[in-house]
């Protein structure tokens, strides 16, 4: 609680914000940057865990494994294995599994996302 009295009246503490500064050696660029946004008052461009381009290239990724597997899936399984030779089982199996998983990961960005919105620490200074 005493920690954070500096962050609770009228924004940051100045000095506060001049230790963290002084010793972001001591943080991978990565947090610093993350504390340094929230403690700014979210000023400057979103900084998180989940970049917008990560989550786009998710959500495409996760669209062609989709079409992927609805396609597999309208396939007639019998045929190919009778005129080809060729078990595609495996292939629907693992398609829809990884289409499962992406959903999943899609989710976890999401909620990670979410979470680290400015609007969800910027109270402390109102």
């Amino acid at each position: 609680a005493v920690l954070t009295a500096d962050l609770c009246v009228g924004g940051p503490n100045p000095r506060l914000l001049k230790i963290i500064d002084e010793h972001k050696d001591s943080f991978d660029s990565a947090t610093f940057d993350l504390v340094n946004y929230y403690l700014t008052e979210c000023d400057g461009p979103a900084v998180g865990l989940v970049s917008q381009d990560m989550a786009t290239t998710v959500s495409t990724v996760l669209t062609g494994v989709h079409n992927l597997t609805e396609w597999l899936l309208s396939l007639d399984e019998g045929l190919y294995l009778e005129e080809c030779g060729i078990d595609i089982s495996p292939l629907t199996f693992a398609s829809a599994a990884l289409h499962r998983s992406l959903h999943i990961v899609a989710g976890a960005m999401s909620g990670v996302q979410q979470l680290f919105l400015c609007s969800n620490f910027f109270p402390v200074y109102e």
